[in-house]
């Protein structure tokens, strides 16, 4: 089984991707009459819905981002794709919740200033606000999800794929 992390070079224009493609040689399998032929059709769809699983179960954990809307979590799902199947998180903010932003990826700080007025209106914490002429941006700070634990996340769509094979090879 491939698992590939396709982690393209600019986030902001590809979503965060995982194509899951089963490679061998399946062909020895489908000479068996009628056993494999589901479980090889059926395998990368098993796959790819352990995998958004795993992220919710993980997001549900807290070990990942506290989500406001959650729309966030709503647009992780899969997609069949040929012989595979495509894990996506389509929220154009995922890439800035998985990797941070600003000093968490390298880059420097940068100031936010008003476009159309002459401060900035800020809230604080007892509910009122306040105001600047500018502020500093220092970044916001990664909460991997899509990614993160990726080695376990492998392991248990082998487990899964080994459980229905069985099933499949004992039919």
């Amino acid at each position: 089984m491939g698992c590939g992390r396709d982690e393209p070079a600019s986030f902001g224009i590809v979503d965060p991707v995982i194509t899951i493609e089963l490679s061998g040689n399946w062909d020895l399998l489908n000479k068996v009459p009628g056993r494999f032929d589901d479980f090889v059709r059926r395998a990368p769809k098993l796959a790819a819905q352990e995998y958004v699983g795993s992220i919710h179960d993980w997001i549900s954990a807290g070990k990942a981002f506290t989500g406001h809307t959650g729309f966030l979590q709503q647009s992780i799902g899969w997609r069949p794709e040929s012989n595979a199947a495509v894990v996506y998180a389509n929220a154009a903010y995922a890439e800035y919740v998985e990797q941070g932003t600003g000093p968490f990826r390298g880059r420097s700080k940068w100031p936010i200033t008003p476009k159309n007025r002459k401060a900035l209106k800020i809230p604080n914490k007892t509910g009122g606000f306040y105001f600047a002429k500018s502020v500093t941006h220092t970044g916001s700070r990664p909460f991997p999800f899509f990614f993160a634990d990726f080695d376990h996340r492998v392991e248990l769509i082998t487990e899964s794929l080994m459980n229905e094979f069985a099933e499949a090879l004992f039919k």
